[in-house]
C-alpha cells in the first residue's frame, strides 16, 4: 500500500505486511538493502504475530451485539472499536410498523425514530483485518460532537 501527501513532491511511503518464508524459525535478525543508488529509508517496524494480513481488510460485515443490559434512550453509553479496522456505524433496532408506515401521508420523511422497549441488541457494520478483534466499551462519560 503506498501513501503519498499531496502537499508535497514524492518520495512515496510505502507500507508492507511481509511474511515471514519459515514461520517455524526465530526471526533473529532483519537485513535490509536499497536495491538501486535511490537511498532506502526505514520509517518504522513492526511485529504481527496474529493470522492472516493485518492491512487487508475483509468486506464490510454486519453483528449483532446482545448488551448486559436493555438500551435505554442514550444509546451512546456503548462504543464499539476494532484494532486492525474501521467500525462504519453502529445503530439499535427501532420500532417499525409497515401498516400504518404505509397509511402515513409521508411515509419515512421526517417521522420520528423510536427505540424498541428493553432492546438488548447493537448493530454494528465493521470493515477490519481477519486477525482484528472488535471492543464494546461501556462509556460512563462520553462526550458527543
Amino acid at each position: 500500500m503506498g501513501i503519498m501527501d499531496n502537499s508535497y513532491s514524492p518520495p512515496l511511503v510505502w507500507i508492507s505486511a511481509l511474511v515471514n518464508p519459515h514461520p517455524d524459525q526465530t526471526i533473529k535478525s532483519l537485513r535490509f538493502r536499497a536495491a538501486s543508488d535511490d537511498p532506502l529509508v526505514l520509517c518504522g517496524l513492526t511485529l504481527f504475530l496474529g493470522q492472516g494480513n493485518p492491512l487487508r481488510y475483509e468486506r464490510l460485515a454486519t453483528y449483532r451485539i446482545t448488551l448486559p443490559e436493555p438500551a435505554g434512550e442514550e444509546d451512546e453509553r456503548w462504543d464499539i472499536t476494532a484494532d486492525l479496522g474501521v467500525v462504519a456505524r453502529k445503530w439499535f433496532p427501532d420500532r417499525f410498523e409497515p401498516e400504518s408506515w404505509l397509511r402515513s401521508p409521508d411515509p419515512g420523511l421526517g417521522s420520528r425514530i423510536q427505540l424498541i422497549p428493553g432492546n438488548r441488541h447493537l448493530y454494528v457494520e465493521v470493515t477490519a483485518s481477519s486477525a482484528a478483534t472488535l471492543w464494546l466499551l461501556r462509556c460512563r462519560t462520553c462526550i458527543t460532537a
